[in-house]
């Protein structure tokens, strides 16, 4: 159990927790220059992440999908917690944010993760919420079994342009679920999701807020299954 704790992080690489086997984890307060917390223990075990509040000033995440060196194949829950500021030191670094996913190694698959009530903040994000990537191409890397129940996100990002000045980005680096070939995603849902108090089912179809992989399989909003991009 670890319960009523706060982590207060100068480093440029300070982390914040990370559990291994099964926890129970509670009451944080984080606020780390890198990622804040890591939804994962591990093989084969289980943990509950209640009341976490993270603060990330520089180049880190708030709540990192990781498998940890092997599959999470367990139960993993985080509910009822804040992200109250999501910043970067440089727009461009990362983009790091509040829901991102490393996990691209041969073999490593990230599942059996659920996410309810949390609300993210911050009326100036650097990036907008969710960054759920296997970008490396590697067999067997996966993002399966993952929910998304009440969450509640104040602003789209503050960025307003591409790094060249060229482009203008009128929501931000869009939110970005997308898979290399031959990764998958597989059975995402997303429910009563809300982006600046717009539902994300009525954004996910744009592409200047959703960058959508093909190939992602019952991936749905609200239970409708997103347009895959062609």
């Amino acid at each position: 159990v670890l319960r009523n704790v706060k982590v207060l992080g100068w480093r440029s690489n300070g982390d914040g927790v990370h559990v291994f086997d099964s926890w129970t984890v509670s009451d944080l307060f984080l606020r780390t220059q890198d990622d804040s917390l890591y939804l994962s223990c591990g093989d084969k075990c289980s943990a509950t992440f209640d009341r976490i509040t993270t603060w990330n000033d520089a180049n880190g995440v708030a709540f990192l999908f990781s498998p940890g060196g092997g599959s999470a194949e367990a139960g993993v829950v985080l509910r009822d917690s804040d992200a109250i500021y999501s910043r970067t030191s440089w727009y461009w670094w990362g983009p790091n944010t509040v829901f991102v996913n490393r996990g691209d190694a041969p073999n490593h698959a990230m599942s059996g993760v659920r996410v309810e009530n949390v609300r993210v903040e911050d009326p100036r994000p650097a990036f907008n919420p969710f960054r759920l990537e296997l970008l490396t191409p590697a067999a067997g890397a996966a993002f399966r079994d993952i929910t998304f129940v009440n969450i509640t996100v104040q602003n789209f990002s503050t960025i307003r342009h591409t790094l060249d000045g060229r482009t203008p980005l009128p929501y931000g680096i869009p939110n970005s679920i997308f898979a290399a070939a031959p990764c998958s995603i597989s059975n995402v849902a997303f429910d009563n999701v809300t982006i600046a108090g717009r539902p994300m089912r009525d954004l996910v179809r744009d592409p200047s807020i959703f960058n959508l992989s093909v190939g992602l399989v019952n991936v749905t909003v609200d239970g409708t299954p997103i347009v895959r991009a062609s």
